[in-house]
């Protein structure tokens, strides 16, 4: 029974903190707060107080209260202004040109880019044409070349 009132009593009891109030928002800059006590804490002047005179080490305490204090503050506005994660990206890396027009357009579409068959059939037989013209038509102009170089008949 007693051991119940001395938990509740315990329980009721509030968490300590320093004894000078840290800004429960973004109007004070705590890491900046925070380094200067960590600072303080870890010169000769905060270790002389660490382990001095019960008064000292309470003053000691009390900064190191205020640097956790700055440091949960600092810490729970950075989480709340984190940005949201990323999903992870996909990346597909393949030569179309080279697939047949059903599985082309499968995989654009999987990318969201809308296509159809009918394209990449009319897109390779643009191909096939320039390819013939481009071989077809500098023979012609080699025939046309060699007949501009014969001499005339003469007369």
């Amino acid at each position: 029974m007693m051991l119940q009132q001395l938990q509740q009593a315990m329980q009721s009891i509030p968490p300590t903190v320093s004894t000078v109030p840290v800004a429960q928002d973004e109007s004070e800059n705590h890491l900046v707060e925070a380094n200067t006590c960590f600072d303080w804490m870890n010169e000769t002047e905060g270790q002389k107080m660490k382990f001095g005179s019960p008064e000292q080490q309470a003053g000691f305490a009390n900064i190191h209260l205020h640097y956790t204090e700055h440091v949960t503050m600092a810490k729970q506005i950075m989480a709340a202004n984190k940005p949201p994660d990323k999903q992870p990206s996909e990346s597909i890396s393949a030569d179309i040109s080279k697939m047949p027009p059903a599985v082309a357009t499968q995989l654009l579409a999987k990318m969201g880019v809308q296509s159809t068959p009918a394209l990449f059939e009319q897109q390779q037989e643009t191909t096939l044409n320039h390819k013939v013209a481009g071989k077809a038509i500098p023979e012609a102009l080699k025939g046309e070349s060699e007949k501009s170089h014969t001499p005339p008949p003469q007369q």
